[in-house]
């Protein structure tokens, strides 16, 4: 059965954004060009800029895209009904995996905190993410002893400091700290799940 114009156009488009996003984490959206996604599709550059205008266009199509799925499986950990400290520790490893795996996601975040805040918030509406969960869980387990008291909403934003952090300043990490060490940065920040965990979790726990 032969596809229709539309299905072959959507095929096309997803094709693209999926080329686009390989070469986005290889290469950072500075350095990549609308050839290279060009090349990795697969297509011409007349092709492609018939589907999409400009890189920048592309670029805010696959961090809306893969960004929004990062937020769905945090959210996804943080409405269920896991204990609350692998729920925390689920929590860790999805957003330094997930942000691992895309690295310009840090940076274009800071860059849209700066300039287009309203948009990153609407990401976070349209996932569901419900942060009020996980300080009633919190607060919960603060109330059994599980956790040491303190106030929830400074324990969340120290617990997302720390994960995002690190990720948003990797030039200064893996130029100041980590070079002299010749230590890789991947591999250090796999190494940091671990640690964070231990540390994290260590501090809340009684």
């Amino acid at each position: 059965m032969l596809k229709s114009d539309e299905s072959l156009s959507t095929e096309m488009e997803q094709k693209i954004i999926n080329a686009a996003s390989k070469v986005f984490v290889k290469w950072g959206k500075k350095a990549s060009s609308m050839q290279l996604i060009a090349d990795e599709a697969g297509i011409n550059r007349t092709l492609l800029n018939y589907y999409f205008r400009s890189k920048d266009k592309l670029f805010n199509i696959v961090f809306d895209k893969i960004f929004f799925e990062l937020i769905q499986k945090a959210a996804e950990i943080l409405e269920s009904d896991i204990d609350i400290i692998e729920k925390l520790d689920r929590f860790i490893d999805v957003y330094i995996s997930g942000l691992l795996s895309n690295p310009y996601i840090p940076v274009f975040i800071l860059n849209e905190l700066n300039t287009n805040p309203e948009h990153l918030l609407k990401l976070f509406k349209d996932s569901g993410l419900k942060p009020i969960r996980l300080k009633e869980d919190i607060i919960k387990a603060m109330d059994q002893g599980r956790i040491i008291k303190t106030d929830p909403l400074h324990l969340i934003v120290n617990l997302i400091s720390m994960i995002a952090f690190p990720l948003a300043a990797k030039p200064l990490i893996a130029g100041m700290i980590l070079s002299d060490q010749n230590i890789d940065f991947d591999d250090f920040m796999q190494e940091r799940i671990v640690k964070l965990k231990e540390y994290f979790l260590n501090s809340i726990i009684p």
